[in-house]
């Protein structure tokens, strides 16, 4: 039960690593760039693709933690039972275009992977895996949180 707790923190350490990472090599890019006036190639496609799967990531993670914007305002004022409605068919909205996206990610990921970074050597891939996983995540927290709100009979939630 502790590995399960472990592992689902992995993306929001993840996103803490790659945060990390993105200011140090954006750091050392500065230093070397503007002060030592010897340009580092591969910082920028290091940044790059660490700016990507932040990005991917950070919608899954601010799905799971609900931090992205609703109209808060307009569902508090509704009675129970039609907030509970709203939070469904938002959920199901947002897994109906998690799912779509997944879907098209498979043709984006094989096309990435016939390029290769040119400073880095490295395929594509790499970069377009962040869009399968960051929809892998959409769909499972958003299918945690359906499945919340299903099973709660018209409760409120404050959200």
């Amino acid at each position: 039960m502790k590995a399960l707790k472990y592992i689902a923190k992995l993306p929001e350490a993840i996103l803490a690593l790659l945060m990390i990472g993105i200011t140090i090599v954006l750091f050392i890019e500065v230093i070397t760039r503007y002060l030592l006036k010897i340009p580092l190639p591969w910082t920028d496609e290091v940044a790059r693709l660490m700016l990507v799967w932040l990005s991917f990531l950070g919608v899954g993670v601010g799905i799971k933690t609900k931090a992205h914007v609703q109209v808060e305002a307009l569902i508090t004022k509704l009675p129970a039972k039609i907030q509970r409605y709203m939070r469904i068919t938002a959920n199901l909205s947002i897994i109906f275009f998690a799912v779509a996206l997944l879907y098209f990610s498979f043709d984006y990921v094989r096309a990435s992977s016939r390029m290769i970074f040119p400073v880095l050597r490295i395929s594509f891939l790499w970069r377009a895996l962040a869009v399968p996983v960051a929809a892998i995540l959409i769909i499972t927290y958003c299918g945690q949180q359906l499945l919340h709100y299903l099973n709660k009979n018209g409760k409120s939630d404050a959200a």
